[in-house]
């Protein structure tokens, strides 16, 4: 994971000037502690922190908590954007501030700092209520980790180190500079003017200062030849400290072992002479190089008033660690769309749905955020279809690959092209030949042929239930019921007081194999 610039410009000079190091962590009983060794400090980490929504507020470490064996004093500490922060984007506040302490945000190095003397206790309680949030919709999801410092200090994670920037309001010399850090020290660790060994430390450094700062590097003792002559690495090489640079006008310092440097455009060049003196070029001085890069500059030059301490060489109090990390991850609404199809309804969330069309269903996600699920609904009716036919034998169905020997109503199931089920209904009569014979005509005159109507059949005719005739004017002229087919003498004899002419009539037929079938018709009476 790349750590980026850690934007802490302070544009304030009297927020951060130098204070002593027993203001930094002190003990309110000195009684409990005889010596540094006896007591310890650290942080419990607190959890990583997910949003979901731009404006949403959340609290950065509800749950914050030091460790620690004596209750101490704290002067100062820092919340700040240790990688990932958006300028004017991201945001750092407090519900409410129940001490007398001061709190502020900068906007423009991404810092929430507290201000003032008060017991660990209480920066606790201060630390607990701040909230983050991010005021732009626009701002590019990424992640972010945010640095917990307790004391005036800057805590650089890349290699352990702290550091604090002292600002002045007039010019101080190079050597003065380097001998007020050398008499500063925190948690155990010795101050010197800084040393800049890797790109991360110099952008780290370049975040910090708002104007020319000095750094711990010179030529003194040997033009052209810069080594850095404070901390540890000025402690190397016999005491004549890590050579790192040598001169190569008119271009810029070459590199000596691989050591890091950043020298401007063609500096160092030991200008006006004396020029024997390392420092960074600050924002308003790009006469040359540009912010951030390196220059030399003679003893007492006018125009630097600051200089950063580093606190890291040498043994330090293990026990110590003022400091914690925790990262924040923005999770984006999550939106979702599925497609569906189905016949007639489809069941979704509890829901039943009739209708083709799209339909939403918000939720939380695992991660607590808002969820929006669409749901692309396409419906498909089943089908049904009714067909009808009559056959004189027994009937075989295609749909169904069954033979029918009997009239009746029958279904079929089938799959339609869209996939639903489709219904097919068939009314179906079967007509078997000589069954039944009906005869139109007969002529009641008693000669002993053809004298009555009525209806004949095979042996599959298993009666008559019953049998009427009408005039021509629907008048009933006969009814008789449960009649035996073939029995003539059974039938209508053609009344006496009916004359000749065409009659109507109607019969149910029952038949052997359990159905039942009315037939209507006309007769004609012949005398």
């Amino acid at each position: 994971m790349i750590l980026l610039t850690v934007l802490f410009r302070l544009f304030v000079a009297g927020w951060f000037s130098l204070l002593s190091s027993n203001s930094d962590l002190r003990a309110v009983h000195a009684s409990s502690m005889s010596s540094p060794e006896n007591d310890s400090l650290s942080i419990v980490p607190p959890l990583d922190l997910t949003y979901c929504k731009t404006y949403e507020k959340r609290l950065i470490a509800p749950d914050f908590k030091a460790l620690y064996t004596a209750s101490f004093d704290l002067d100062g500490a820092r919340i700040y954007f240790s990688e990932g922060y958006a300028k004017g984007d991201d945001q750092l506040g407090m519900l409410n501030n129940p001490t007398n302490l001061q709190t502020g945000f900068e906007t423009a190095t991404g810092v929430f700092s507290i201000r003032g003397n008060a017991p660990i206790e209480t920066y606790e309680q201060i630390i607990r209520s701040i909230q983050y949030f991010n005021t732009n919709s626009l701002t590019p999801i990424r992640d972010k980790q945010i640095t917990i410092v307790l004391g005036n200090k800057l805590y650089n994670p890349e290699n352990g180190h702290y550091y604090t920037l002292v600002q002045n309001q007039n010019a101080i010399s190079w050597i003065a500079a380097k001998d007020q850090a050398s008499r500063d020290n925190y948690l155990g660790l010795g101050g010197y003017l800084v040393t800049i060994t890797s790109k991360q430390e110099n952008d780290f450094i370049k975040a910090l200062i708002a104007s020319n700062s000095w750094l711990g590097g010179s030529d003194s003792a040997e033009e052209g030849v810069w080594r850095w002559v404070t901390g540890c690495e000025g402690e190397m090489d016999s005491g004549a400290g890590v050579y790192f640079s040598r001169q190569n006008v008119p271009n810029a310092g070459l590199s000596v072992n691989n050591n890091y440097n950043n020298w401007a455009c063609t500096e160092p060049n030991d200008c006006c002479e004396g020029e024997d003196y390392l420092h960074m070029i600050g924002p308003e001085y790009e006469y040359c190089g540009f912010f951030g890069e390196w220059n030399d500059l003679p003893l007492n030059d006018g125009t630097v008033r600051s200089y950063i301490i580093e606190y890291g060489c040498g043994e330090s109090l293990e026990q110590f660690k003022p400091w914690t990390t925790l990262r924040i991850f923005r999770t984006p609404p999550v939106y979702g769309s599925i497609e569906a199809t189905a016949c007639d309804t489809f069941s979704w969330k509890g829901n039943l749905y009739t209708k083709s069309g799209s339909y939403y269903y918000p939720s939380t996600s695992a991660a607590g955020c808002d969820s929006l699920t669409e749901l692309q609904l396409t419906l498909f009716d089943s089908q049904i279809a009714e067909l009808r036919d009559t056959s004189d034998q027994a009937y075989f169905w295609e749909a169904t690959g069954l033979t029918y020997d009997k009239s009746g109503l029958y279904e079929a199931y089938t799959t339609a092209s869209n996939g639903c089920d489709s219904t097919t209904h068939l009314q179906l009569e079967i007509i078997k030949p000589n069954d039944y014979f009906i005869p139109n005509v007969f002529s009641p005159n008693a000669d002993g042929h053809n004298d009555y109507f009525t209806i004949y059949g095979n042996e599959n005719l298993l009666a008559i239930s019953w049998i009427k005739v009408f005039d021509r004017w629907g008048n009933l002229v006969f009814s008789r019921t449960d009649l035996p087919p073939n029995q003539s003498e059974a039938g209508w004899g053609g009344n006496i007081e009916v004359g000749a002419g065409t009659y109507l009539f109607a019969a149910q037929l029952q038949f052997k194999d359990g159905t039942s079938k009315k037939v209507t018709g006309s007769i004609l009476l012949v005398r």
